[in-house]
């Protein structure tokens, strides 16, 4: 069994916990709030470390995965990397472009696995979408749009809606599109948030002539995650909560279909596992795929500040 930790546990890295726990074997936990971890390590019986380097020098652990901030992210995963410790790493990768590029670099050189935690990936909705996509369903891809609001998370404090949630949708449409971003616009707006933007509109210009507009914002009294695709023959709504999918043929008939109920964390932790197993560097969710996510979320945050369309070089 796969001796696993999680660094940092609050919301999101308790439900690794929780899932380890269950599928792995939870050696410890580590996070800088020491009645946090205590008492997560008491409910899950393992050990509790408040610092991450003593956490990853005696736990054993082989795969780790960091739910820390943003800001910690490069800090914390070139750690693990560099003690040969498997990393599945919330997103966005990393707060920089550069540190991305240089975490992924440390992967490499390290040999050990580096995943990026882009969970839609793994929504089976996604992959029941692809498929219908690859199996020429609705012809050639004319653009997807994206639709992703949530009510305003006052626990968000280091970054702005585009790069909490919008980076989902940025990730998912260069998924279906199979193509490089090469323009970007964008617009944004600030209500609640005392920072950051919490309301957006991008539009995403792609190589292959393709076009993607994504509305995303914290301020929808509950949540929405839908994707529309248009094709040359044929339209394809995707529900990702409902994790339905609703496929309209030209003559105006239409099908839906219902992708299987599974876990998608649950998912996501099996997929780096299993590249574990299989001596393969990569998953499912590359963390070329995750820079590319990170570059294109930049760009859109340049973009509404500077009222600039912005080219990708």
């Amino acid at each position: 069994m796969i001796r696993t930790g999680v660094i940092g546990v609050g919301r999101m890295g308790l439900n690794h916990v929780r899932i380890y726990s269950r599928i792995g074997g939870l050696a410890g936990v580590c996070d800088s709030d020491p009645e946090k971890v205590r008492a997560v390590a008491d409910e899950f019986s393992c050990v509790a470390y408040r610092d991450p380097k003593t956490f990853l020098r005696e736990s054993g652990v082989e795969l780790v995965s960091i739910a820390t901030p943003t800001s910690m992210h490069f800090e914390m995963a070139r750690e693990a990397l560099k003690a040969g410790v498997n990393v599945l790493l919330e997103k966005p990768i990393c707060a920089t472009v550069e540190e991305g590029r240089r975490l992924i670099d440390i992967s490499k050189s390290s040999g050990a696995v580096l995943s990026v935690g882009h969970i839609e990936r793994y929504n089976p909705v996604v992959r029941l979408t692809k498929d219908v996509l690859d199996a020429g369903r609705i012809g050639n891809i004319i653009s997807v749009n994206a639709i992703r609001a949530s009510p305003f998370p006052p626990r968000i404090t280091d970054v702005g809606v585009i790069m909490d949630i919008g980076i989902h949708d940025i990730d998912l449409v260069r998924y279906f599109i199979g193509s490089d971003v090469v323009t970007v616009a964008a617009l944004a707006s600030q209500s609640c948030h005392p920072t950051y933007e919490d309301s957006a509109h991008i539009l995403l210009g792609f190589e292959s002539g393709c076009i993607s507009h994504i509305n995303v914002n914290w301020m929808t009294p509950k949540k929405i995650r839908k994707l529309y695709l248009i094709g040359s023959e044929g339209f394809a709504e995707a529900d990702l909560m409902a994790r339905t999918l609703l496929v309209t043929n030209p003559d105006g008939s239409s099908e839906i279909l219902t992708a299987e109920k599974e876990n998608a964390l649950e998912k996501e932790i099996e997929d780096i596992m299993e590249a574990m197993s299989a001596g393969r560097p990569r998953t499912r969710m590359t963390p070329e795929d995750a820079l590319a996510a990170l570059g294109i979320a930049k760009a859109c945050e340049e973009a509404y500040r500077s009222c600039n369309c912005i080219r990708m070089r």
